[in-house]
């Protein structure tokens, strides 16, 4: 514990305030050249935004579980979740399970004003597709996939990989 550094903030406040903690623990710990390799905060305070920044620019690595994916094809052990896509960066596009091209790839921005890529497929090979049940519960939309810019989806992915294997 020698080469230890701790740098603790509680506080009672209702409301989240995980971007006054980051960068006062790290504008602290920078200006005592104290930068850890790995920074371990609580699960509340890890998205992916905040992983990739904090190793883009500082080189620290944010050490907590992630959150897993929530989505019902997710829970089913049977459906289809995002990581069942193949993710082509370079063409803008997804490739399904059954290796159906998506038909639309738009940059745009959840509720909380974070990037996102909303990747649609196409109606009518969907609708034809024989295991659509293990894809969208919809019977007239094709299905539609979320994910984060190429970064954070990448590092999120690598974590959540990480922790089913611990």
């Amino acid at each position: 514990m020698e080469n230890t550094k701790r740098n603790q903030r509680c506080s009672t406040c209702k409301f989240p305030e995980r971007e006054f903690v980051y960068e006062n623990v790290r504008y602290k710990l920078a200006g005592k050249r104290f930068l850890p390799k790995e920074h371990y905060v609580d699960a509340a305070y890890v998205d992916s935004y905040k992983l990739t920044e904090s190793y883009q620019k500082y080189q620290v690595n944010i050490v907590d579980p992630v959150a897993v994916d929530c989505s019902w094809q997710a829970k089913s052990k049977m459906g289809f979740d995002v990581a069942s896509f193949i993710i082509d960066w370079d063409k803008k596009q997804a490739i399904c399970p059954q290796g159906h091209f998506s038909k639309s790839w738009c940059s745009t921005v959840d509720c909380r004003k974070s990037p996102i890529i909303q990747i649609k497929f196409d109606r009518k090979v969907c609708g034809d597709c024989p295991v659509i049940n293990n894809c969208t519960k919809s019977k007239k939309s094709p299905r539609t996939i979320k994910i984060r810019p190429q970064a954070e989806y990448n590092i999120l992915a690598t974590r959540r990989i990480e922790q089913k294997t611990t």
